[in-house]
C-alpha cells in the first residue's frame, strides 16, 4: 500500500553581499574564543581586494587586476580535458592571475605546479568538487616526490577541490608506504574548502607561508608534517587510528633560528581508535599548537611524544591552549605538554603568525549568505546559489523593477537569468550541517538558530532552522535578514516565491551563479 506523503516547506533566501566600506587591518588581531564569532573575526580580517590594495603585496595586487579563466572538463567541453595539459598552457614566469575551473570529475593524474609559474588557482563548484587522485607511494617517488598535487609556486589558491592519494593503506610490513595527497612548498598558499585524503604522511606542509581554512584533512601517521608556518582555522582533523600508533603531526624545525611551524584554531579533531598522539618530535625543534579546539574521545592520555628522544624535551614547542573535549582532559598529559597562557598563545590565533594581512585574500567567488528556514510541510525546496558581479546585480535589479509592471515576462526572466541555477535540496543541506549538529552552531536569531553550512565554502555561508516557536512570517523573516546584513554593507538582492513539488516552496534569488 502507498504510503501517505509527509508534507513539509522550507523556505530559503540568498543574498550577495558586497562589502564596501573600507578597513584598516590589524594583523595581530586574535581569533575569539567563541567560535560563533570566528566569522566575523575572518570577514574583518580578510577584507576583499579592492579594500586592501594599500596593505598587499604590490605584485598580487597586479596579478588580481588581470585574471585569466581556463575550464578544464572531462567532457570535452572545456579549454583542457586534464588539469596537467592546463598548466602547461600557462607560460613560465606567469604575473596574472589564472584560475583553473576544474569541473567535476575524477581526474587520475600526478600534478605538479612548478615554482616558475605563481598566482594559479584551482577552483572547484560547491557541491560538484573534482577529486584530483594518483596512486604515488614513496617506494616510487620517494615521500617528499609522491604527492597526487605538489605545489611549488607562490600565490597558489585551492578551493572545493578533492586531493587524494589512492595507495593502500601501509601494514606493519609495509616498506615505504608513505604516500602523499598535496605536497605545498610555496610560500603564501591558501586553501579553502578543500578535502585531503591519504593514510601515512597525508599532507606535506613543506615550507613556506600557508593558510588552511574549512578543510578536511584524513590520515593515520605523521599526516601533517614538514616545516611549513600554517595556521589551520576551523578544519576537521581525522585520525584513522584502528590499528597501530598513530600521529596527527610532524613538525621538523630544527633550530631556533627557523621560524616555522603549525597552529590549530577552532578545528575539530575526530576518528577512530583510542590511542592517537596530537603529534611527535621530528627535529628538537618541533612546534605545534592547538587552541581552542575540539578533541574528541580518540587519543592517547600523553597527547604527545619525543620519539624516543629524551634530549629533544626541553625545547620542543607543543602547546594547549583552551580546548575542550574528551581529548582534552589534561589528566595524564605528557610533561612535554606548555599549557600556555593568553600571551603565550596569542602570536599564533591571529595572521600576524604568517603575515596574511600582505597576502591572504577571500575565497574566490562573491561573499554571500545561505539561509535555510524550515517549516511543516513535505517535499523538497530548491535555493539558486552564486556569486555575481556589479553589472549583472544592477541588471538584474532593473529587470526585477520593470517586471512589476510587465508580469508577462515572468517565463522570458527565468529562461535567461535562471538558465544556469545551482540546485540544493533539504537533504542536501541537512548533511552539510552535519544534520544541524550543535557544534554547527554559530548565532541564534529570533525566527531560528544559524548553523554553519561546512561543505560549501564560497565566501560566509549560513543554514537557518527555522525555530518551532516563532511565528515570523515572510515579511518578518526577510527584514530581520536585512538588519543583520545591512550592518557596514550595501546589499542588492531580490527574492521569489515559487511553487514546488508536493506544496514545498523557497524564496531565493533571481541571479544566475557566474564562474569564477
Amino acid at each position: 500500500m502507498a504510503s501517505k506523503p509527509t508534507r513539509f516547506s522550507i523556505q530559503l533566501a540568498l543574498m550577495v553581499v558586497f562589502l564596501t566600506t573600507q578597513v584598516v587591518l590589524s594583523a595581530d588581531t586574535p581569533m575569539p574564543s567563541d567560535k560563533t564569532q570566528l566569522g566575523q573575526w575572518f570577514s574583518n580580517n580578510v577584507k576583499p581586494l579592492n579594500n586592501r590594495k594599500g596593505t598587499l603585496d604590490s605584485q598580487l595586487v597586479a596579478a588580481e587586476q588581470g585574471k585569466t579563466i581556463i575550464k578544464v572538463r572531462q567532457d570535452g567541453k572545456g579549454q583542457f580535458k586534464t588539469i596537467t595539459d592546463a598548466l602547461k598552457s600557462i607560460p613560465n614566469g606567469n604575473k596574472k592571475r589564472v584560475i583553473l575551473h576544474i569541473g567535476p570529475g575524477t581526474y587520475k593524474e600526478k600534478i605538479v605546479v612548478p615554482n616558475n609559474k605563481p598566482f594559479i588557482t584551482f577552483y572547484g563548484t560547491p557541491g560538484q568538487m573534482p577529486t584530483l587522485t594518483y596512486g604515488g607511494t614513496a617506494k616510487q617517488y620517494g615521500t617528499v616526490e609522491s604527492g597526487t598535487l605538489s605545489v611549488l609556486s607562490d600565490y597558489f589558491v585551492g578551493a572545493n577541490i578533492i586531493i587524494r592519494n589512492s595507495a593502500p593503506r601501509p601494514g606493519l610490513n609495509t616498506v615505504k608506504g608513505q604516500a602523499v595527497a598535496l605536497r605545498i612548498s610555496g610560500d603564501k598558499a591558501t586553501f579553502y574548502n578543500c578535502q585531503i585524503y591519504s593514510y601515512q604522511d597525508t599532507l606535506l606542509d613543506d615550507a613556506n607561508r600557508h593558510f588552511f581554512k574549512d578543510c578536511y584533512i584524513q590520515g593515520t601517521v605523521d599526516y601533517i608534517f614538514g616545516s611549513g608556518k600554517s595556521l589551520y582555522v576551523n578544519c576537521e582533523i581525522r585520525t584513522l587510528g584502528d590499528s597501530g600508533l598513530t600521529f596527527i603531526t610532524a613538525q621538523a624545525r630544527k633550530s631556533k633560528k627557523e621560524d616555522n611551524g603549525f597552529s590549530f584554531v577552532h578545528c575539530e579533531l575526530t576518528g577512530t581508535g583510542t590511542g592517537a598522539y596530537l603529534g611527535r618530535a621530528w627535529f628538537g625543534y618541533s612546534t605545534v599548537i592547538f587552541s581552542y579546539c575540539n578533541m574528541g574521545n580518540i587519543f592517547n592520555k600523553a597527547g604527545w611524544s619525543n620519539n624516543n628522544h629524551k634530549e629533544y624535551d626541553k625545547t620542543l614547542y607543543f602547546g594547549e591552549y583552551m580546548n575542550t573535549g574528551p581529548g582534552a582532559d589534561a589528566t595524564g598529559r605528557s610533561h612535554l605538554t606548555r599549557k600556555l597562557k593568553y600571551a603565550e598563545v596569542k602570536h599564533y590565533l591571529g595572521l600576524g603568525m604568517i603575515e596574511g594581512s600582505k597576502w591572504l585574500l577571500p575565497p574566490p567567488k562573491g561573499v554571500f549568505l545561505l539561509f535555510l528556514v524550515s517549516g511543516s510541510r513535505s517535499g523538497f525546496g530548491v535555493v539558486v546559489a552564486g556569486s555575481v558581479s556589479f553589472f549583472v546585480v544592477f541588471s538584474v535589479l532593473g529587470y526585477v523593477f520593470v517586471r512589476k509592471f510587465q508580469g508577462e515576462r515572468e517565463e522570458k526572466f527565468q529562461n535567461g537569468f535562471m538558465a544556469c541555477p545551482r540546485a540544493f535540496d533539504y537533504k542536501e543541506l541537512k548533511s552539510a550541517t552535519r544534520e544541524f549538529h550543535p557544534s554547527r552552531i554559530v548565532g541564534h536569531r529570533s525566527f531560528g538558530t544559524v548553523y554553519k553550512a561546512f561543505f560549501i565554502s564560497s565566501g560566509t555561508i549560513a543554514a537557518v532552522k527555522r525555530s518551532r516557536h516563532s511565528h515570523e512570517g515572510k515579511t518578518e523573516f526577510l527584514s530581520e535578514l536585512s538588519i543583520i546584513a545591512g550592518f557596514g554593507t550595501r546589499i542588492w538582492f531580490s527574492f521569489k516565491v515559487g511553487v514546488l513539488r508536493r506544496e514545498s516552496y523557497c524564496w531565493c534569488t533571481s541571479l544566475c551563479p557566474m564562474e569564477v
